[in-house]
């Protein structure tokens, strides 16, 4: 197996693919296409809806293990629920690289809400609530290549956005259109 050198993917794929968007030598960058934008949308909503899905669901599965705990049923004495979103492979017309960018991404997917047995009914509803509305509420924290979207459109990418398209660092502006929203999926982790 090959060992990734991140910071040599860093610097010769994103860091270079940003730098090739700055206009002048104050980095202010080129603003995306109406394509990009769009796409870049698309994905954020797509992102959005997924995450307060997850949580929904993990949310009902919790408290169905906790009901079932009061009920006597020892099995889900140390239950715990994980969620999170991952990235497929599933690219049509993925290149060699993106498919390996896409396998970095799955190391790493983004893990939202645990929830366990020693959290009682109203903590859980509390922090799924609380979850749901920092996770998908971004704004502009997300950093500068990204500031367009909040400042000049009011767009506020989530936090599933910002993890798969900021915090990796790995996806160019060029992959991000190549990715469709199908290339999500939700994840639930129980352990009993």
């Amino acid at each position: 197996m090959t060992k990734v050198n991140y910071q040599e993917l860093y610097h010769s794929r994103y860091l270079a693919s940003w730098r090739e968007r700055e206009i002048d030598k104050d980095g202010t960058l080129k603003p995306f296409s109406l394509e990009e934008l769009e796409h870049i949308i698309l994905l954020n909503n797509h992102l959005k809806a997924l995450t307060s899905e997850v949580i929904d669901k993990t949310l009902r599965l919790s408290l169905h293990a906790l009901e079932e705990l009061h009920r006597g049923n020892k099995d889900f004495a140390d239950y715990d629920i994980e969620c999170g979103i991952e990235m497929t492979y599933d690219i049509d017309d993925c290149d060699e690289t993106l498919r390996k960018l896409i396998e970095l991404s799955w190391d790493s997917h983004f893990y939202i809400l645990r929830l366990d047995a020693d959290m009682t009914k109203e903590k859980q509803e509390a922090e799924a609530a609380e979850t749901k509305e920092l996770y998908n509420n971004e704004q502009d924290g997300i950093g500068r290549l990204w500031n367009e979207l909040w400042y000049q459109h009011h767009i506020s990418l989530s936090w599933a956005f910002g993890h798969f398209f900021n915090h990796l660092s790995l996806f160019t502006v060029e992959d991000i259109m190549k990715i469709k929203p199908e290339n999500f999926e939700t994840k639930i982790d129980i352990t009993i």
